[in-house]
């Protein structure tokens, strides 16, 4: 099976729901929350993404935006007062559009959404809690899985919008909107899965820097010492059920 690890996280769900939030520069409250959802058939990774599920709200804080996050977002307060929602109303609304589907997947793009999400709701009403329960336990940090597999020269994870210019992704809008965010996880993660050579060329580039790979290093140096030898393709077998 091509990317059985992934495979565990995904291949369950019946909807895939890529999501982002923007948030003010010191509590992180939530000011935007945007999504792009997509049918797809279980046991698969991959999905038609002409026919999706778009949102996005602003949502209304009364707490302070800052300078960094408006110069990044272009979210001002003024903005806030023009077109915005709380957040049980935005929650609500989501609610609405992924009822039909039983079984979810949420995807972000680091956890930073799940703090956000978890900073602004109200926990003792029900609702919301729900909510907050029902992504965090179909959640999948994809983040996190690349950063397990790709990193740069000095083994840090790659931006999503770096993400986008390896894998030459081009979409309308600009960084920081939410809703564009969502767009761009979504073909990075189509790429990652479609173009599997692009995908094993990136993890080779900076492989020597990624501290994850220890456990490949491993069973690489156990078939040397049990097989007297090991060649590229063995790496590149041990890599592809890692994937």
């Amino acid at each position: 099976m091509d990317f059985p690890i992934l495979s565990k996280k995904i291949r369950k769900a019946q909807l895939l729901v890529f999501f982002d939030l923007e948030a003010t520069q010191v509590r992180h409250q939530a000011i935007a929350f945007a999504l792009t959802a997509y049918k797809k058939e279980k046991d698969q990774l991959v999905f038609d993404d002409k026919d999706s599920i778009n949102y996005f709200s602003y949502i209304r804080t009364d707490d302070v935006i800052g300078p960094i996050v408006q110069e990044m977002t272009g979210i001002t307060k003024d903005t806030l007062k023009e077109k915005r929602k709380s957040i049980h109303e935005v929650i609500l609304d989501i609610s609405k559009l992924l009822r039909h589907y039983k079984d979810r997947c949420f995807i972000s793009y680091g956890s930073m959404d799940i703090e956000i999400l978890n900073r602004s709701i109200d926990h003792n009403n029900e609702t919301e809690e729900n909510f907050l329960r029902n992504i965090t336990k179909n959640y999948f940090n994809f983040q996190q899985y690349l950063y397990q597999r790709i990193v740069d020269k000095n083994g840090n994870a790659f931006s999503i919008h770096k993400f986008a210019e390896k894998y030459n992704i081009k979409e309308d809008g600009r960084k920081h909107d939410p809703l564009y965010d969502s767009l761009v996880l979504k073909d990075t993660y189509l790429s990652y899965i479609k173009e599997k050579g692009k995908t094993m060329s990136f993890i080779f580039e900076n492989y020597s820097h990624n501290k994850a790979m220890t456990s490949i290093n491993k069973a690489l140096a156990m078939k040397v010492l049990q097989e007297g030898k090991a060649e590229k393709d063995d790496l590149i077998h041990l890599l592809e059920e890692y994937l």
